[in-house]
């Protein structure tokens, strides 16, 4: 691998996403769990104030369930962008190490001289760059054509 392609390769291992197609993802699971969080406290509130509250006058009744769903659709609103950053900060971990290895990967499959897998600290998979590493030395000792050990030519007869 060139130096141009080390350092492009670095670039992109430090940038804020890689694999953004499943992080995308994950993100948009993580605010579906929250809307459904939020709809489903929401209504459960309702509901228990509904029943706890038979003696309040019906407009007084539901202008209070709505102040307090108003409340948790806030919360929710505060905390889901803290928790898709962190989602995505910790789905790197996850990512970032297996996206590595198929860069990895596509060097070795064009010919090209990888350097050895390494993750960053924190990140999962740490068991693996070992592996593999060991496993791309094994292919290429096999790919190399052995050296043939030079026998002294036969000195002349005289």
């Amino acid at each position: 691998m060139s130096n141009s392609q080390q350092s492009t390769a670095y670039a992109r291992r430090q940038a804020a996403y890689v694999g953004l197609k499943s992080q995308r993802a994950l993100a948009a699971r993580m605010v579906l769990h929250c809307l459904l969080c939020t709809l489903i406290g929401g209504t459960t509130a309702a509901v228990f104030q509904y029943i706890g509250s038979t003696e309040q006058a019906a407009g007084t009744l539901w202008g209070s369930i709505g102040r307090n769903v108003c409340v948790m659709v806030f919360t929710a609103a505060l905390l889901l962008p803290m928790i898709v950053v962190d989602s995505m900060r910790f789905s790197n971990r996850i990512v970032g190490p297996i996206y590595r290895m198929q860069s990895t990967l596509e060097s070795i499959a064009r010919g090209e001289q990888a350097l050895p897998l390494r993750f960053r600290k924190g990140d999962y998979w740490q068991d693996m760059p070992v592996a593999f590493n060991s496993a791309v030395e094994r292919l290429r000792a096999r790919a190399e054509p052995p050296q043939a050990e030079e026998e002294p030519l036969p000195s002349g007869r005289g």
